[in-house]
């Protein structure tokens, strides 16, 4: 299976309008597909971000008589014979860090433009914004095409964040303190009650704390004063609103150390947020087991 990325010019093609009524779409094809890979599809000027995951369903497929409604350049559909059938995954929520700018950041060069396969940094870059379980399951249509972000049965959600101990001593902090207030530019995603699990990068590179999402989009001026336990190469705080979360309980396990992660689930590096995909969730309910 290989990941793409595909650009579309709203000018050229009007995919919003055609998926509001479908579930796959015919693609030309510029690009050597196999059934089963995976497209990322980028919408161009004026929005500059991804926008949808499809998989593909079929090659060599022929295009229904309502698509040339949906062509702005009837002079570009006629260029093109053969077409690919898309299936949608999911759409990409316009709040995940998928813009032109980001991806740059992360490994594409220039404008995004036709199609390119992509693989490294910049598609686990991706697949840790998208929460990559995602891929693996359809798209459900009568839904709103969307997939939703629930990872249990409970209705919450479950996250990993990551702090770095030369930076703040958050052990220290946690014997003191039963509230935190953490730096969060996706408080929008997180609801009252999710669980959070705190990562040590350094030293221990493994899972040591179980907290509770209790407050999101705590203003800077009410967030709790932690400046005691930062160390000198900690940075102050520039953002306007953080997460508070509260302790639930320290785990100490070596099993749930970065390798035993990637042995179950993991599949990039963990910067925060990531949200845990279903393996991966599973595999760390086995081990702290008594979440309340």
């Amino acid at each position: 299976m290989k990941y793409w990325i595909k650009s579309n010019n709203v000018q050229d093609f009007r995919l919003d309008d055609w998926m509001q009524n479908h579930d796959e779409v015919p693609w030309r094809r510029t690009n050597i597909f196999e059934v089963g890979d995976i497209v990322f599809m980028y919408t161009s000027s004026p929005i500059r971000r991804l926008t949808y995951i499809f998989r593909v369903e079929a090659l060599n497929v022929s295009t229904p008589a309502e698509m040339s409604h949906y062509w702005g350049d009837k002079r570009k559909a006629a260029m093109y014979s053969q077409y690919d059938l898309l299936k949608l995954i999911q759409r990409i929520p316009s709040d995940l860090k998928l813009g032109l700018d980001d991806l740059r950041r992360h490994g594409v060069n220039g404008n995004l433009q036709g199609g390119m396969s992509i693989g490294g940094h910049l598609l686990d870059y991706i697949l840790c914004e998208i929460a990559p379980d995602s891929i693996n399951s359809p798209a459900k249509p009568q839904s709103g095409l969307i997939q939703q972000n629930m990872n249990s049965e409970d209705g919450r959600q479950y996250w990993l964040f990551s702090w770095n101990e030369k930076d703040f001593l958050l052990h220290d902090y946690f014997r003191a303190n039963q509230y935190i207030d953490w730096n969060n530019k996706h408080n929008n995603r997180l609801n009252v009650g999710d669980i959070v699990f705190l990562y040590s990068s350094h030293p221990e590179s493994a899972i040591r704390y179980v907290t509770r999402v209790t407050r999101i989009n705590v203003p800077i001026s009410e967030s709790i004063d932690d400046h005691a336990y930062a160390l000198t190469s900690y940075m102050p705080r520039t953002y306007k609103y953080c997460t508070r979360l509260k302790f639930i309980k320290r785990v100490r396990s070596p099993k749930l150390d970065f390798h035993n992660l990637q042995l179950n689930g993991l599949n990039c590096s963990i910067r925060s947020p990531l949200k845990a995909n279903k393996q991966l969730l599973n595999y760390i309910l086995s081990v702290i087991s008594d979440i309340e």
